[in-house]
């Protein structure tokens, strides 16, 4: 069998890889319009529901769809960490930014390791340490403008494509 085509069963049914990554992108979508609609509680409930399923399913991720999976692990812990802070559960959401931070870095997602920087900045600001705070804005900058370097070079030379596609889905999905 193929990356894309090895199978994941849970329930009474089996899907892709592939499907599966896309099933869990397109609710995380899901799940952050229902932070907007119906609160962070909500949201949240949904949130851990998929961070236990995606944990449990990183194992069987063959090598080469692994980046992706790993990509939307991090995105769902971010999402767990904000959500964590909107209920003043700081504890929860420190521990969340940091496995997403893990994710990030794990397969080396400037983009990514970015957002979580500015994301622990905040809850840096939030908790009385003002100054460790602007450090990692800063850094968290750093990272955005040493990405958008690589994006404008790889844009220009037709190669990166799909990544930025797949971004600006993400982005669009976030605000």
């Amino acid at each position: 069998m193929s990356q894309s085509t090895t199978l994941i069963s849970g329930g009474s049914a089996s899907w892709s890889v592939d499907e599966t990554i896309h099933l869990l992108r397109e609710q995380w979508h899901l799940l952050v319009q229902n932070d907007k609609l119906f609160g962070p509680e909500y949201a949240l409930t949904g949130v851990t529901k998929q961070l236990t399923a995606i944990t449990d399913f990183l194992p069987e991720v063959p090598r080469g769809l692994r980046p992706g999976a790993v990509r939307l692990a991090a995105q769902y812990a971010e999402s767990a960490a904000w959500l964590h802070q909107c209920l003043d559960e700081a504890v929860a959401g420190n521990r969340w930014t940091q496995q997403a931070f893990a994710w990030a870095e794990q397969i080396d997602d400037p983009i990514m390791t970015a957002w979580v920087t500015y994301r622990s900045s905040q809850q840096r600001l939030t908790s009385g340490h003002p100054t460790h705070a602007v450090e990692q804005a800063n850094t968290a900058l750093r990272y955005v403008l040493r990405q958008l370097a690589q994006l404008g070079t790889a844009i220009n030379r037709h190669q990166q494509l799909p990544e930025v596609r797949d971004f600006l889905h993400d982005l669009q999905g976030a605000g």
